[in-house]
């Protein structure tokens, strides 16, 4: 199975450690997030990676050249968001493949749930309580009903979408027409906008609670030495 990871954010809120540097290549215990994300991908078998990257990119393409990863630049990074990344790669999304942001950590655990999982789409969750600023998501009897930041009240939510998913067979070709529609109507569609479009052209998105696997979002510079406490280092 294919892995896609959009790296292509300018990490305004992790500045000054974004100014020179990409999100996915800042380092937590002297390892960049993006050879963690890698590394947690290939120690469960998923060895076909695609990065879609943007700001700083020549750093992102050094470290791929050496792992065997394929790279695509997207130059309108500045203008739009994931939807778009996504569109740029779409005819590469013909077989199912997982879907990542770029700026988190998760354990080996969440990635092997979503494996097993079936259906069209099926985004990973954290069952909890959030701030406000969290992705959230409404779930109705396992399936995702809402998601996003503005449109979902913290009361309301069942959880946290944490920033990866898998994408079935089964729903590629409604992805594919709303990608299209996006990048003709909202350059700057977020991944939760298009999770919205796709519920309402039927696609079923099922949720993937985590559990008690660990997970960290990567938004702020404390965030950095929160996630090294959690992950660690990794020795080579």
């Amino acid at each position: 199975m294919r892995a896609v990871i959009v790296a292509t954010g300018q990490a305004p809120r992790l500045l000054p450690l974004s100014k020179d540097t990409p999100a996915c290549m800042l380092e937590v215990g002297g390892t960049s997030i993006l050879a963690r994300q890698v590394e947690c991908l290939r120690s469960v078998g998923v060895d076909d990676i695609m990065i879609v990257v943007g700001p700083h990119h020549e750093q992102v393409e050094g470290f791929a050249r050496g792992q065997r990863i394929e790279v695509c630049y997207n130059p309108f990074y500045l203008y739009s968001h994931v939807a778009l990344s996504l569109w740029m790669i779409k005819r590469d999304l013909v077989e199912p493949f997982l879907f990542l942001y770029s700026d988190i950590l998760v354990g080996q655990g969440v990635i092997e749930g979503l494996l097993e999982q079936k259906g069209e789409v099926c985004l990973a969750v954290k069952q909890g309580s959030m701030d406000e600023e969290a992705e959230k998501t409404v779930v109705e009897n396992g399936l995702v009903r809402q998601i996003g930041k503005e449109s979902v009240r913290a009361h309301q939510a069942y959880g946290e979408f944490i920033g990866v998913a898998r994408f079935g067979e089964a729903g590629l070709p409604v992805l594919h027409e709303a990608l299209d529609w996006l990048a003709r109507e909202n350059l700057e569609a977020r991944f939760t906008h298009l999770i919205r479009v796709l519920i309402e052209r039927g696609t079923s998105v099922s949720a993937y609670e985590i559990g008690d696997v660990p997970w960290i979002d990567i938004d702020f510079p404390e965030d950095v030495q929160m996630a090294r406490h959690m992950f660690g280092r990794i020795d080579h």
